[in-house]
């Protein structure tokens, strides 16, 4: 398990982060969710700008790169309470601190008591990272021309009708630990149809050119016979489109950071793209998830308990209530044993059906004695 530890920024004077094979944030609104998988893009950010040097230099960073980022200046970053940024992962960190000129950037140094060694999941060639804010359907959408070191949707799926285009010419056979259940077959345009059939039933996916530049992505359904436009379907089909893509194409050893996967989903849905997510960890890619979904996190439970490649160990569920444990703690680490069980049911994590019903009860009590 790799360990994120996280000082001096926003509301984290100083946490621990539990980074195992798969990682789910869970937790209130505003609770440190996002700040997480942010220290993550920071650290990223900075790996870029040593151009894959195993050993880390003083550079400057931006913290609002128009893909990843928007958090505005380091006065925005630091915790009131601390002067600077430390950022580390397995013990190998950064310190970010202000440029102090207009340039909007933020200064990144090696850790002084570190050895500057930027850890190789950080630096590895591929690095993907889904936005809550993926881009829904669309008539088209652009080609991209230049090059790319991996196959990617882009951080908001903007990019998801070129990767159509290009798989089938450009990817190797899967491995048997991408398949579908099921299905066999190791074409990865095969494995994206099926995946995305069992996760809303019944869906086929490609990409069609258009006029120079330009493509569009069609899909076809139970509902409908032939091939239509995206604008035409489920707006959740669209969402959930990069992140099969993504999770497929990454490599084992590199990372998928993945927020709100159960957008636009019905449960049913959210569960099998849980499922999903919890079968592509156990193909070796180190999955991140934020999510607000019960049914993500069981679907998740599912494939642990499914797959003879990944264990029970393998999964830290992060809870974040909206205030401090009276420990202290920012979070719960929740575990799972090998049955499926969770190790702690903290209030507010997914209880509302109780607290509900709960509610409803007293209410309908009151109401029969009025």
């Amino acid at each position: 398990m790799d360990t994120l530890e996280i000082k001096g920024f926003k509301r984290f004077k100083d946490v621990s982060i539990p980074l195992n094979r798969i990682t789910l944030l869970t937790g209130n609104n505003g609770s440190g969710k996002s700040s997480v998988i942010q220290s993550l893009l920071i650290y990223r950010n900075y790996a870029e700008a040593n151009k894959g040097n195993a050993i880390g230099r003083e550079v400057r960073i931006s913290v609002n790169d128009g893909r990843r980022l928007d958090l505005g200046d380091f006065d925005t970053l630091v915790n009131p309470d601390s002067w600077n940024v430390t950022i580390r992962f397995n013990k190998e960190g950064i310190d970010l601190s202000s440029a102090a000129d207009d340039s909007g950037l933020v200064v990144a140094v090696p850790s002084l008591d570190d050895n500057g060694f930027i850890p190789e999941i950080m630096s590895n060639r591929e690095f993907r990272y889904l936005n809550a804010e993926r881009l829904g359907p669309r008539p088209d959408s652009k080609i991209r021309t230049e090059a790319q070191n991996f196959l990617t949707s882009g951080e908001r799926g903007e990019l998801a009708g070129n990767a159509l285009m290009t798989v089938s010419k450009t990817f190797p056979k899967l491995d048997e630990s991408r398949f579908c259940p099921g299905n066999n077959a190791q074409n990865f345009s095969i494995q994206i149809d099926a995946w995305m059939s069992y996760i809303f039933t019944d869906v086929a996916v490609k990409s069609e050119p258009l006029q120079p530049g330009y493509c569009r992505v069609v899909l076809r359904g139970h509902h409908y016979g032939s091939y239509v436009t995206a604008p035409n379907t489920g707006f959740g089909i669209t969402y959930a489109l990069p992140v099969v893509i993504d999770g497929l194409a990454a490599a084992a050893g590199s990372m998928l950071i993945v927020e709100n996967p159960e957008a636009h989903l019905h449960p049913k849905a959210q569960s099998n793209i849980g499922f999903f997510l919890g079968m592509m960890a156990a193909a070796g890619v180190k999955v991140v998830v934020e999510t607000h979904s019960e049914h993500v996190v069981n679907g998740v439970r599912r494939a642990l308990l499914y797959s003879d490649k990944i264990s029970h160990d393998d999964l830290s569920i992060c809870f974040f209530p909206e205030q401090p444990l009276p420990s202290g703690e920012l979070f719960t680490h929740i575990t799972m044993d090998r049955f499926g069980n969770l190790s702690d049911f903290p209030v507010d994590f997914f209880d509302q059906v109780r607290q509900d019903m709960r509610e409803i009860m007293r209410l309908a009590k009151q109401n029969y004695e009025a």
